[in-house]
């Protein structure tokens, strides 16, 4: 019980500063229990996460449920979830596409935090963050008209 509290506790202090952040820790947290998509789909977090870090719209919601199933079988072994080093790439892809998109600041960015301590471990030197705002860069622009 006083696990279970400790765990609560973290994940909530995560998400107030980064709902990125709470989310992945959620997923990592509840990975070794997911059976089936429908253990995915019908946890709002674990949906967004996978969604995430798959590549999935999150239009896809709309979908009958059967299909979503089928869409997430093709793009990922359910059983992989299993496997740590698996669900660890998942995070690890997951909190790159949500910083990205949800343009969360430098601060309290997860990736950041990652390329940081790979910085560290490298030879030294800096690392300077960049911000990539993915709204304004697909904004408007066709692969059709940039060529007109």
């Amino acid at each position: 019980m006083i696990e279970r509290f400790k765990e609560r506790f973290v994940l909530n202090e995560a998400g107030e500063d980064n709902e990125g952040a709470r989310i992945a820790l959620e997923f990592k947290a509840k990975a070794a229990e997911i059976d089936s998509w429908l253990d995915v789909l019908k946890d709002e977090d674990l949906g967004k996460f996978m969604r995430r870090a798959l590549g999935v719209p999150d239009e896809a919601i709309q979908v009958d449920l059967d299909r979503q199933i089928a869409l997430f079988e093709q793009k990922f072994d359910i059983e992989k979830l299993q496997d740590p080093a698996e669900v660890d790439k998942l995070v690890s892809r997951f909190s790159a596409i949500y910083d990205a998109v949800e343009g969360v600041s430098s601060s309290s960015s997860t990736v950041l935090s990652l390329m940081q301590g790979a910085v560290s471990i490298g030879q030294g030197g800096s690392f300077t963050a960049a911000t990539i705002d993915i709204p304004t860069i697909t904004g408007g622009y066709s692969a059709s008209s940039v060529y007109r």
